[in-house]
């Protein structure tokens, strides 16, 4: 049984309905650790982990959803996706990806 009830949120932008995960955490449960409905993709928050290839590199091998918060990811070497099925989710023109290679 799943510690993290979701609950039913209001009407999204685009006129959907979206599950927002809400959870206490439990003593000694690590504040980011989240619950993956079967059938669900995983998805990761690109903010939690050191550069965007650490973040593509934590997609279990049958892909995901790499979230990438409001901000500036700046990379100096290509990404590379080394999985199938993969969704790379921004915050609109907030995002940005900027390339440092010289």
């Amino acid at each position: 049984m799943s510690r993290t009830p979701f609950v039913l949120a209001a009407v999204c932008a685009a006129a959907t309905l979206c599950l927002v995960p809400w959870y206490r955490p439990i003593r000694g449960e690590a504040k980011h650790s989240a619950v993956q409905l079967p059938g669900a993709r995983a998805a990761i928050n690109a903010a939690d982990f050191p550069s965007l290839q650490a973040a593509f590199d934590a997609l279990p091998p049958d892909g995901g959803v790499v979230d990438l918060p409001p901000g500036t990811f700046e990379i100096t070497q290509p990404l590379v996706l080394s999985r199938g099925d993969v969704l790379v989710r921004g915050a609109g023109p907030a995002t940005h990806i900027r390339n440092v290679n010289t």
